[in-house]
């Protein structure tokens, strides 16, 4: 259907939706470039489950019901995107989408938005920002129903008897899962802003509740938290990273971290990843697909042990 309204419009449409209302004009118009308009009847398939997703749907109007297997898995309404996370996280769709009535939406394929997120380091943040304050909250969700279980065991390695050289902290650093992958570059460039925090058992690395601006990376030992919705212990080893999500998304710390033995860590701070991002372009994408994989789990883990029929409108933000 060849399109009825303007980039203007379009923009203004865009900045509707929560997902994208604090998007910076420049990059809005950017976006409202590359979109089209695409209206579905009553039944129509919008998206697959178990094919790849080619183009994000925002929904302007109406409502998609959504089904994984046979199963109804609730509904998505406007203002809302269909397929953003599965794109960002390069996986197929976990549900079938189908329009529950006539529903209207600006579409963007996936090459367009693609090229759009190499070129505006910008937009990326901003999409990172909003997604991590989403999975800060889905989060939190799932730590209030979750059971407290003990602290599991975590092998403990003997800290330095010397200052750590250059290639020490790098090879700490590509120890950490969703760091590896960034490349020696990265890494190096990451290294040139971090800091190193020592620790001594019980001394406090943040506490809950107060900004986040940096994220660490532990080297040696254990950094322990306490969840303040239900009281679930966190703890991380080496290699593990501790409040990325937060200093990304800069959402208050959900967590106090404690030093359960002596520890070190590499701390980085949001402001130097994202200068980092900004020569990097695959770096940016590398923590939108992240972010987005951990919602998707989430999602689903939901959906597994719900009880009940999961009620519309549950998606509508994501």
């Amino acid at each position: 259907m060849s399109d009825t309204i303007g980039p203007l419009e379009r923009a203004l449409l865009l900045r509707s939706l929560p997902l994208f209302r604090a998007v910076r004009g420049r990059e809005l118009v950017l976006l409202a470039q590359i979109m089209r308009e695409e209206n579905a009847t009553t039944g129509t398939v919008l998206q697959t489950a178990g094919r790849r997703v080619r183009a994000v749907r925002l929904l302007t109007s109406g409502s998609v019901r959504l089904r994984r297997g046979t199963q109804d898995a609730g509904y998505l309404d406007a203002p809302g995107a269909l397929g953003l996370l599965e794109l960002l996280a390069g996986l197929a769709a976990g549900s079938t989408a189908i329009a529950d009535g006539p529903v209207a939406t600006l579409m963007i394929d996936d090459a367009a938005l693609l090229d759009v997120l190499e070129d505006e380091v910008a937009l990326v943040v901003h999409l990172r920002t909003a997604l991590g304050r989403l999975l800060a909250a889905r989060e939190a969700e799932a730590d209030a129903d979750r059971v407290a279980a003990p602290a599991p065991s975590i092998a403990l390695e003997p800290v330095l008897d010397s200052e750590p050289t250059f290639v020490d902290r790098l090879l700490w650093l590509q120890r950490a899962p969703t760091l590896r992958g960034l490349g020696v570059g990265v890494l190096a460039a990451l290294l040139r802003e971090a800091r190193d925090v020592r620790l001594a058992a019980g001394d406090v690395l943040f506490e809950a509740g107060a900004p986040a601006t940096e994220f660490y990376v532990v080297t040696h030992g254990i950094v322990d938290g306490r969840a303040t919705s239900a009281g679930v212990t966190l703890r991380a080893g080496p290699g593990s990273m501790v409040a990325e999500n937060a200093a990304l998304a800069a959402v208050p710390h959900a967590f106090t971290g404690v030093a359960a033995v002596p520890t070190w860590l590499l701390g980085i701070s949001a402001h130097a990843f994202w200068d980092v991002a900004e020569d990097h372009v695959h770096v940016g994408q590398a923590t939108l697909r992240d972010c987005a994989r951990r919602l998707l789990q989430l999602d689903a883990h939901r959906a597994a042990t719900a009880t009940a029929p999961v009620p519309r409108a549950t998606r509508t933000a994501a």
